[in-house]
């Protein structure tokens, strides 16, 4: 062994006498770890946001359309391929393409109750945040990582509520992480092929598995970085997802089912394009203008992979509100690649991997504690929608905004309702109906008589709320201030 250095650690533990005090750490040494562990820490205290997100009351309505077609197809009421509909007014012929996530969701409420579900919710929350750091700590430093994860989950966070849609969103980051790894060393990730399967009857952004596996094999060709077999044989890939997705129990019909979804999106806001002048958006352009602007000032050129996804991320950007998640997923591992020349990462440590586990493992465990003494069920619902629906008689035909649908479906089974979110189960002329009547469009009022409705939950200051009362001689009989009237239809 060589004799220790002037310096050294040994030597200047030789040189301290018993007794003396030691002298501290140099500075830099401070500054160091300080690096090391304060981004750590971040993340840390991201996941307790992410908990902290998760106890707020379950009020997004989509929840609850989800719970009650998952009791449907739980309890045998509805068949995969002839599934039926929660009211009269809706009666399109559609095919489910999120059963196995609206199953698990119902399955969860019937054995945990609401409290299971906002866990459950939370856990998704949980695994995206995870997902979106791991990715970003694979090509960055801790610092960068944290945030990066930070930065993605403020322009995410209005999209994350217990929906599984939050489940393609994670999904879409594990695929592109998958796909920039076959990039780099020429090996096709055959895993991803049961794991569209899985993605297919989880929720209907599955195609991206298809695309993204697109993206990645053509980059991969373009580069030339492997044999030519190698680059040809990762197309098997996304062509086993293809087949993947059309071996779940809707069969080669599944295709079918994603395209008839686009058919009725200028009906749902959240297909509609971007509005850059709110955090969700501009966050998200953001990050994806700032990935191409650190990318272009480096001297190397930019490899045809990530001219591949920057592209994809930056179409998904552009496309719609609901596809702005999908961008951030994309473009996460691409930003963190391109912070890198400015933040040189480090080796992954141990205590790095335990930490980030254990605050993982300790706020599920804080959910399940904390989660049963907050108020989910439905926010700040008045009691007496309780106490009016509950009395109602069944096939009640109820008007309601498109916001109230899911709940009052999920809460009172027995009312016929006019509309709700879940546009696959209308026709396109019964979504315009529904349209109409809300915005108070010419022939509103024959619509309504014709649908037989005898109440309506409506915005208390709603243009429909007024016309009821004001041309059809409807008599507001409960009213929230803030929230929601109640109307009753006159007496003939």
């Amino acid at each position: 062994m060589p004799p220790a250095t002037a310096g050294s650690r040994l030597e200047r533990e030789a040189t301290v006498t018993p007794g003396a005090a030691v002298p501290p750490p140099p500075r830099e040494d401070l500054t160091r770890r300080a690096l090391r562990v304060i981004p750590v820490l971040v993340f840390v205290g991201t996941c307790l946001a992410m908990v902290k997100y998760a106890l707020q009351p379950l009020v997004n309505p989509d929840t609850f359309f989800h719970l009650r077609f998952g009791h449907e197809f739980l309890t045998g009421e509805w068949g995969l391929r002839d599934p039926g509909s929660v009211t009269t007014f809706a009666t399109n012929e559609w095919l489910p393409t999120q059963w196995a996530s609206q199953e698990l969701m119902a399955w969860t409420e019937q054995n945990l109750g609401l409290d299971g579900v906002a866990v459950l919710a939370g856990v998704w929350f949980l695994a995206f945040a995870a997902a979106i750091y791991i990715a970003a700590r694979r090509d960055a430093s801790a610092l960068a990582a944290a945030a990066i994860t930070v930065l993605a989950l403020a322009a995410t966070q209005p999209a994350l509520s217990a929906r599984p849609q939050v489940l393609s969103y994670l999904l879409v980051v594990v695929f592109t992480v998958a796909w920039r790894d076959s990039q780099r060393d020429g090996r096709p990730r055959w895993w991803l092929v049961p794991l569209t399967w899985v993605w297919a009857v989880s929720h209907g952004m599955w195609p991206l598995a298809i695309v993204i596996g697109l993206v990645g094999a053509t980059g991969a060709l373009l580069e030339r970085q492997h044999s030519v077999r190698a680059r040809l044989t990762l197309f098997g890939v996304p062509a086993a997802c293809a087949v993947a997705a059309a071996v779940t129990p809707l069969g080669p019909a599944l295709y079918g089912a994603v395209l008839s979804v686009g058919q009725n999106s200028k009906f749902f806001s959240e297909w509609s394009s971007p509005d850059f002048g709110n955090s969700m958006s501009y966050l998200t352009a953001t990050m994806v203008a700032a990935t191409i602007f650190l990318r272009l000032r480096r001297p190397v050129a930019l490899p045809w992979g990530e001219i591949g996804f920057l592209a994809l991320a930056a179409g998904a950007t552009l496309y719609s509100i609901r596809t702005l998640p999908v961008a951030v997923a994309i473009v996460t591992p691409l930003l963190a690649a391109s912070l890198a020349p400015y933040l040189a990462p480090q080796p992954i440590q141990r205590w790095e991997k335990l930490t980030v586990a254990g605050a993982l493992v300790g706020c599920v465990a804080l959910l399940a504690v904390l989660v049963p003494g907050t108020n989910v069920r439905g926010g700040a619902t008045p009691d007496w929608i309780d106490s009016e629906f509950t009395a109602m008689p069944a096939g009640t035909v109820v008007l309601n905004d498109w916001e109230w649908g899911g709940y009052l479906m999920w809460a009172y089974p027995q009312v016929d309702l006019v509309t709700h979110g879940y546009g696959d189960t209308f026709t396109t002329a019964e979504l315009q109906r529904n349209s109409d009547i809300i915005a108070v469009q010419p022939g509103w009022d024959h619509m309504v008589e014709e649908t037989g409705a005898e109440v309506a939950l409506l915005r208390p200051e709603s243009a429909l709320a007024y016309a009821l009362q004001e041309h059809l001689d409807w008599t507001m009989v409960e009213r929230d201030e803030d929230n929601v009237a109640l109307l009753r239809a006159p007496h003939e």
